[in-house]
């Protein structure tokens, strides 16, 4: 079987979406969280040159999360807000919120909010969320707190980012009723 250049459809096959199916959200904004997520997934640096696109993979990740479960809420409502504090891929989101805030609206770089390591052994970098407390200019005890204390801090970001693209995605395809 002949392949198309660069991927593992046979040639002459065009895939439009990386999902393609029908959601409650636009298509291209589920593409870009997946296509974030991706990034993420694929950024694991050998040396330290290459921590910057780590960096930024995770800070865009975190841009289209918060954006999706924005649009869900908005679209899907209490509902959807239920959903998310018993699933596990949602519990984080409150948490996120926090991340996002603390980045977009507080002007603090991404690397603020984590550690980078090489890990033992030795691998590859990754970054790992901060304690709460060593986070800059933390709130005071809100949700947004809890979430990150319980789902986020002191774990590899790629941990919960997986748990909460694949909620967000599916909420987003299915409907948090049907999840």
């Amino acid at each position: 079987m002949q392949y198309g250049a660069g991927t593992c459809f046979p040639a002459g096959h065009e895939i439009a979406t990386l999902l393609g199916v029908r959601g409650r959200l636009s298509q291209a904004l589920l593409d870009n969280l997946a296509t974030a997520w991706s990034r993420l997934d694929h950024a694991r640096p050998l040396d330290p040159a290459g921590v910057p696109t780590l960096l930024g993979a995770l800070d865009e990740w975190v841009r289209w999360a918060v954006r999706i479960d924005v649009e869900l809420f908005a679209t899907l409502g209490d509902e959807y807000a239920t959903s998310r504090t018993t699933r596990p891929g949602g519990l984080p989101l409150p948490g996120l919120h926090l991340a996002a805030e603390l980045t977009e609206r507080t002007g603090h770089a991404i690397d603020a909010l984590v550690t980078v390591t090489a890990g033992s052994p030795a691998v590859f970098y990754d970054a790992v969320w901060r304690r709460y407390e060593e986070l800059p200019a933390p709130e005071l005890e809100t949700e947004r707190a809890q979430a990150y204390r319980l789902h986020m801090a002191g774990q590899a970001a790629r941990r919960p980012a997986s748990e909460v693209t694949t909620f967000l995605l599916g909420a987003a395809v299915a409907g948090a009723a049907e999840r």
